[in-house]
């Protein structure tokens, strides 16, 4: 969905145009700059057929300097997670544009789940646990390490690295660890694909945190190329190889970004800070 989101913008701007993208690179975790690079290339080459544009991608690890090039003017529209955006980006020179979207918005929330056999129904049951979570996804790291702090267990659980949530799922259900933070949208469709999943597995908690993609313009970007970027999003749905593409990444629908994930996400942030601070922790 990370390049889904990028190149689904470009499909019907004129030529002459050009339209300047920053991309997270580790948006794509597990994945090499050079897939990315290939990646991106093969859908624009399927997407834009028969359309004459210029285009300028731009892949990013540094976010600070993506941060920099969005305040300069060096970028029309940027593609990131929500809490990267809060951490790195001034949100007074962005305004929302298209993201990842989904008919349940609590779909991509994170979740936590826990193997049955253990019988825990608290963080502080997971002490001296092993814990899947993405440890390059900093909503993961956020939503673990606070909770950790706060059941006074940090200094005993052992986090896991697990980019994919099907992944850890799978793993959890054979025992190769204890706890996973995944979405509920990638629980649910496991335990449709397997229903013995739900026998050995359940939800210890349910969060408001939405791991998704979002999606912003500069603000004063030039009126025109915004009105033509809007445009090719709503086009976007209509044809065959666009349900295609969306298929293959596994996302329902590009929707207009939505600014209330942000608020949760900053409340955990700031609790988290608090909490360190309360307890002498750097």
């Amino acid at each position: 969905f990370r390049i889904l989101v990028v190149v689904s913008f470009l499909f019907s701007i004129s030529c002459g145009e050009v339209v300047r993208i920053g991309f997270d690179r580790m948006a794509m975790a597990g994945a090499t700059k050079k897939d990315v690079e290939i990646a991106t290339g093969l859908l624009m080459e399927k997407v834009l057929v028969g359309i004459d544009i210029e285009t300028d991608i731009k892949y990013y690890e540094d976010l600070n300097k993506m941060s920099q090039d969005m305040d300069n003017g060096h970028l029309e529209y940027i593609s990131i997670p929500p809490l990267k955006l809060i951490k790195y980006f001034n949100l007074n020179n962005i305004e929302k544009a298209f993201g990842e979207g989904t008919s349940d918005k609590k779909a991509l929330n994170l979740i936590l789940l826990v193997r049955k056999d253990l019988n825990v129904n608290s963080w502080k049951g997971l002490k001296s646990k092993t814990i899947l979570l993405d440890t390059n996804n900093l909503l993961h790291k956020l939503y673990l390490d606070y909770s950790l702090l706060v059941a006074d267990i940090h200094t005993t659980v052992e986090p896991i690295h697990s980019w994919r949530y099907k992944r850890s799922i799978l793993k959890l259900f054979f025992n190769k660890a204890d706890a996973a933070v995944v979405t509920q949208r990638s629980y649910d469709l496991a335990i449709e694909l397997n229903p013995q999943i739900a026998k050995k597995i359940s939800i210890l908690e349910v969060t408001d945190l939405s791991d998704i993609q979002l999606g912003f313009f500069r603000k004063n970007m030039k009126k025109s190329l915004k009105i033509k970027m809007i445009e090719a999003v709503k086009r976007f749905h209509t044809g065959v190889i666009s349900r295609q593409v969306l298929d293959i990444y596994q996302t329902e629908k590009l929707v207009e970004t939505d600014m209330s994930v942000l608020q949760p996400i900053q409340e955990l942030q700031k609790k988290y800070d608090k909490l360190k601070q309360t307890k002498g922790i750097q």
